[in-house]
């Protein structure tokens, strides 16, 4: 918006120096096109700096976070200074890339705030060069001057359309490599057929293999790294063993991750929530008030000052947690997929709610797995798996017998 009004702006000047001088628009125009092209010329060092910098930050960051969940691992083994001095440097790296980007971007600025106030200058010479040549009256003289001031601010806006591309595109080089690494499970576009019954989805995890029949609502008792495991394999974040998962009577262990995908939504339990609004995180081609319904999102929505167009904040910061998980739960109710495995979708939410949800969700038509410990929502399966293990706790050894007891007998 800000380019935008700054290039009406120029346009408009340009425009009205042509009525005065057509040699000062020509000017104009000429300098504004070799301004651009230097500074996008010379944003080349800024772009592969801010590349550096956003990784050097990541890699801080990862590190951070590995050391964080492994620090009770890192103090058995006595790793605590190593690891320390390793994400010291890591820090350090990272502190002078960001001071490196913010380098280029100064040099960036001294040049094209130098460059506006050389081309005022020009300009203000070229006119004061026609009046003393008769050209230009002194109204039109200081007309021309007046207008120079007004192309500066939007041909200094326009400068930094480089540098801001340049940040862009460091961004954009990041975004890629993450986009073009590759799935950790492969395989071919295209599978044979194995026979599964009726069943759209079967998933064998040990000795049991878990069901789930069109329209079908199917409950998977397990908690832990059993309904971890589960979720991932159904999502195709672990490659399966061929023959233990079958989607619409193909063998899922031979089918690219993307052709699972388009049969099966697995969403994690921990999902992001995005940056925007409520609508910008549900679906991109509309939001399906059965949908919000069923999630209990609807309540939310009543809540928030304006309704679909609420601004959720960086990662929903500005919504609760039952909030969240029901916004989450909303989006993976909003996929075309035939399949949809939820794991625990409603830990956050209140009872009532996740009562209300359970009926929804029974009643939805949809073929659904819900991979849950909840008595709440697995009451409302057609069927239920119990991937639990069996209670093997001994029972309590009966008391022995004092003295008082064997002379009462």
């Amino acid at each position: 918006a800000e380019q935008g009004a700054a290039l009406a702006g120029l346009l408009t000047a340009t425009v009205s120096l042509l009525l005065i001088s057509w040699q000062l628009a020509a000017v104009v125009l000429a300098a504004t096109a070799v301004r651009l092209v230097a500074l996008h010329l010379l944003s080349g060092p800024l772009d592969r700096r801010v590349y550096a910098e956003q990784r050097e930050a990541a890699r801080a960051g990862a590190l951070a976070t590995d050391f964080t969940a492994g620090i009770r691992v890192l103090k058995g083994f006595g790793a605590e200074e190593a690891a320390s001095s390793r994400y010291r440097r890591a820090s350090r790296d990272s502190m002078a890339a960001a001071l490196r980007r913010v380098r280029s971007l100064a040099d960036l600025t001294a040049l094209n705030s130098a460059v506006s106030g050389a081309f005022l200058a020009g300009i203000a010479l070229l006119a004061a060069w026609h009046a003393t040549e008769g050209r230009l009256s002194v109204g039109e003289f200081v007309a021309a001057v007046g207008l120079a001031q007004v192309v500066a601010g939007p041909m200094e806006t326009l400068g930094f359309f480089g540098a801001s591309l340049a940040s862009k595109r460091g961004s954009a080089r990041r975004l890629a490599e993450l986009l073009a690494e590759p799935y950790r499970v492969t395989g071919p576009a295209s599978a044979p057929e194995q026979p599964c019954g009726a069943a759209l989805f079967a998933l064998r995890y040990g000795p049991v293999t878990i069901t789930a029949r069109p329209g079908e609502l199917v409950g998977v008792r397990a908690s832990g790294s059993v309904a971890g495991d589960l979720a991932d394999l159904a999502a195709c974040r672990v490659a399966p063993a061929p023959g233990d998962y079958v989607l619409a009577g193909r063998d899922a262990a031979a089918l690219s991750p993307d052709e699972a995908r388009r049969t099966v939504h697995a969403p994690p339990h921990d999902a992001t929530v995005f940056t925007g609004t409520v609508a910008g995180n549900l679906f991109a081609d509309g939001v399906s008030a059965r949908a919000t319904a069923a999630s209990g999102l609807d309540d939310v929505l009543t809540h928030l000052p304006d309704g679909l167009t609420s601004q959720v904040g960086e990662q929903g910061r500005f919504l609760s947690g039952g909030q969240r998980q029901r916004l989450l739960l909303a989006r993976a109710l909003h996929q075309p997929q035939p399949v949809l495995v939820l794991h625990e979708p409603t830990t956050s939410v209140d009872s009532v709610t996740e009562d209300r949800i359970a009926r929804a969700l029974r009643d939805s038509g949809r073929t659904i797995v819900l991979i849950t410990t909840s008595p709440v929502l697995l009451g409302a399966c057609h069927r239920i798996h119990d991937l639990t293990p069996p209670d093997t706790t001994p029972a309590p050894a009966p008391a022995p017998e004092n003295a008082a007891t064997k002379a009462a007998r």
